[in-house]
């Protein structure tokens, strides 16, 4: 699996657990909000990910 297939599954976990915690708010709160906070977990690694890639980017781009 490449690194931005790991980034698309970041992000489509954090969706679908976006999607549950508010579909199932009402059923059980704290459930719900457990899933809010790995869907944002999920993103703070998505962003990481990104900022990552793009300095290993420039620092590439500045070698050459």
């Amino acid at each position: 699996m490449s690194r931005s297939d790991d980034r698309r599954d970041d992000l489509l976990i954090a969706l679908t657990l976006t999607e549950f915690s508010v579909h199932y708010e009402d059923v059980d709160p704290e459930l719900a909000e457990r899933a809010w906070q790995f869907a944002a977990d999920r993103l703070v690694e998505y962003a990481s990910s990104r900022r990552i890639s793009s300095v290993n980017s420039r620092s590439a781009s500045e070698v050459l």
